[in-house]
């Protein structure tokens, strides 16, 4: 903001043909018994060009309604695309627990676990053993805990294909065609 160029301004440009090209876009939201929560989480690591921090993103549903989603840059460096996507799922595996003290004091009981999707298999694995790779290694005792929730059965964890990554609009430029295709999922 205090010394902008040409770039800027191209960008600045950028964003208000979205916004003008999606502004007839809302949420909607259906109604469904079942109470099923799948979480979607990338991070694009080393992502920002200027600063190379890495930029967290999430999106968590009700069912099929978006309930959650957050897109920020981290506010520290990580050393590796796992330990990015890591901490993304200790974020989320935070913001389910905190949703599953919500669900408590309604009275509705959780019948099954939380399921966080990620493209990362490193970082699953991690959930499930935190020794597994090398890279684990330097990741601070907080990181866990996502893996302490997955060890009592509080969450789950599956891969998805990058091609199926929700979260990947958050981020990445993508096609009007991928675009459009992960709108429907995103009911709006």
């Amino acid at each position: 903001m205090h010394a902008p160029t040409i770039a800027h301004l191209t960008m600045v440009r950028h964003i208000l043909r979205y916004v003008k090209g999606t502004i007839n876009n809302v949420l909607h939201f259906t109604s469904n018994n079942k109470l099923h929560f799948p979480s979607f989480l990338e991070a694009d690591w080393v992502g920002c060009l200027t600063t190379q921090d890495s930029t967290t993103n999430y999106c968590v549903f009700l069912t099929r309604n978006l309930i959650s989603w957050c897109t920020k840059k981290q506010h520290t460096i990580l050393r590796s695309s796992t330990k990015a996507k890591y901490h993304v799922m200790a974020n989320i595996a935070a913001k389910l627990t905190w949703l599953t003290y919500i669900l408590r004091d309604l009275h509705i009981p959780m019948i099954s676990p939380f399921m966080i999707y990620c493209d990362n298999t490193s970082a699953l694995h991690m959930t499930v053993n935190p020794v597994f790779h090398a890279c684990s290694k330097h990741i601070e005792i907080d990181y866990h805990f996502a893996c302490e929730h997955v060890g009592l059965g509080k969450l789950i964890t599956h891969h998805i294909p990058i091609s199926n990554q929700i979260t990947n609009l958050f981020t990445k430029p993508v096609s009007k065609a991928t675009l459009l295709y992960f709108q429907s999922k995103l009911c709006l």
